[in-house]
């Protein structure tokens, strides 16, 4: 195997050229130049960001309002975007199954120029309910209600409560 100056295989020996690949081909490329790629591509992640958005704002108010053990990141994740598609579900079909952020082309010409819209009474009523939500959540995790209801029942003999502790304050009402 033949070495170069500084003892590497030529294979791996540092060229004095930049040159891309002999494989690249950028008219083969499926992809148009960056510079060139239409703006929705951005909106959508925005888009995005606001349809999660509201599942988040709610499960960081669960976190700060309820009791209860210790969540993963991943079980956090989880969390907000049940609570996303709990919000959805619900509020989609009073605002015609259309999300809060939307953009179209401001005209025929300039196909390649948006303008984004926000329905401003859609994010409203997604805040509200979030926050809603998160409250009615919470005191259920803090008061043990569901879990209440299937002791009840006689489903199971368990807690929702973070300890034994807390279930023996809660049931006697009293305080140290």
């Amino acid at each position: 195997m033949r070495r170069s100056r500084e003892g590497l295989p030529e294979s791996r020996a540092p060229s004095s050229r930049l040159s891309p690949p002999t494989w690249f081909d950028p008219s083969l490329s499926q992809y148009p130049p960056k510079r060139n790629r239409p703006m929705p591509e951005k909106i959508e992640a925005l888009g995005i960001l606001l349809v999660l958005l509201p599942g988040f704002a709610c499960a960081y108010i669960v976190q700060f309002l309820a009791v209860r053990r210790k969540q993963s990141e991943l079980d956090k994740v989880i969390e907000a975007l049940l609570f996303s598609l709990f919000l959805y579900v619900f509020t989609l079909p009073f605002f015609g199954y259309t999300l809060p952020l939307g953009w179209r082309p401001v005209d025929s010409q300039h196909p390649d120029v948006y303008q984004v819209f926000v329905a401003w009474k859609h994010f409203a009523w997604l805040t509200a309910g979030s926050v809603l939500i998160a409250i009615i959540y919470s005191a259920n995790i803090n008061h043990d209600w569901a879990m209440s209801v299937l002791r009840w029942m006689r489903v199971t003999e368990r807690t929702g409560r973070k300890t034994i502790w807390n279930d023996a304050f809660q049931e006697t009402g009293g305080m140290v």
